[in-house]
């Protein structure tokens, strides 16, 4: 999938669409889908919205739930055709539509068209996952001003599940902005230290426009005992830098449910380890069985070759004694 850039296209921008638009107005805008195989194809075309993943990156779908500041939406100005049909080594230019709100808006709306392989209705009844799948972004605004970035804190949740505890801190970038190049860390004390019990540290994050994001990290045994501890969250760019500080109380039921995930992680764990270590033995007593045979077999062999020798040995003496 190519884009083909309209007369509105940021001229700095070449591997996706940047555009620069008015309100109210409607513009249609081409992309190419290209067939390289030698097979017919059909393809399903969708418009997505943008939203920040668990690994603060930015991701493309369509959520249930948006952020409340999150007031429009790619999928609310943008139309494109269904699907799509090429025949083999065929180009085909596909057009859609563009219908922009009919006030000006501040920032960034930011999304992308999904074009996938197959039909979606009989990728759904097949249960096929794995086909071919391409996000081209499409990002929209009306003027050139940067914007101001801002980050709100929220709370410190403590989530669990099967296997483990994670601490997860809940941000919110209110703006319509991207935010990029971002570095977070993660840190966990005991109330009254200075060095961090758990820490975690990710670089060159991005978060979308108007969403919310969780920077997580796991529970592990170092924090295992009732009472309290202080979690700083550090967001760190080039023209951002925050700080948040919370206190939190584990409880004894709350340090028993870390407990007992821990306990379901090491008994997975070590039945897992149980199970290879078994295959490793067999696997090795199979080679020792074939070592052992081959052995067996040449000391046969040896022992025959021995017997033969003996003999004619002696037929050799007796017709010499003849």
């Amino acid at each position: 999938m190519k884009a083909i850039f309209p007369d509105n296209q940021r001229e700095e921008i070449n591997t996706y669409y940047d555009l620069v638009i008015e309100p109210n107005r409607t513009q249609e805008v081409q992309l190419a889908i290209v067939n390289n195989t030698k097979d017919f194809k059909q393809f399903s075309i969708t418009v997505e919205n943008s939203f920040t993943n668990d690994d603060i990156s930015i991701g493309y779908g369509n959520l249930k739930k948006y952020d409340p500041t999150l007031t429009i939406k790619l999928t609310d100005l943008v139309t494109v055709p269904a699907t799509a049909e090429l025949e083999p080594h065929q180009t085909k230019i596909l057009a859609f539509t563009i219908k922009t709100p009919k006030k000006p808006f501040k920032g960034i709306v930011l999304g992308g068209i999904r074009v996938t392989e197959g039909n979606e209705e009989k990728r759904a009844s097949a249960g096929v996952t794995n086909l071919f799948s391409y996000v081209l972004p499409i990002e929209m605004r009306m003027n050139e001003e940067p914007g101001q970035q801002e980050l709100v804190f929220k709370e410190i949740l403590v989530k669990k599940n099967k296997y483990a505890t994670q601490l997860r801190a809940s941000l919110q970038n209110p703006q319509p902005i991207l935010l990029s190049g971002l570095t977070v860390t993660t840190k966990i004390f005991e109330e009254k230290e200075q060095k961090p019990l758990v820490e975690k540290t990710v670089k060159n994050r991005q978060v979308a426009p108007n969403t919310s994001f969780y920077p997580t990290i796991y529970l592990d045994k170092k924090v295992l005992r009732p009472g309290k501890y202080r979690v700083e969250v550090s967001v760190n760019g080039k023209t951002l830098s925050e700080t948040w500080k919370q206190t939190i109380t584990l409880k004894n039921d709350e340090i028993k449910e870390i407990t007992k995930s821990f306990q379901i992680k090491n008994t997975t764990t070590e039945y897992g380890e149980m199970i290879l270590f078994c295959v490793l033995g067999l696997f090795l007593l199979c080679v020792g069985l074939i070592v052992w045979k081959r052995k067996t077999i040449l000391n046969i062999a040896k022992q025959n070759n021995k017997k033969r020798d003996i003999d004619k040995l002696k037929k050799e003496s007796r017709n010499d004694d003849v």
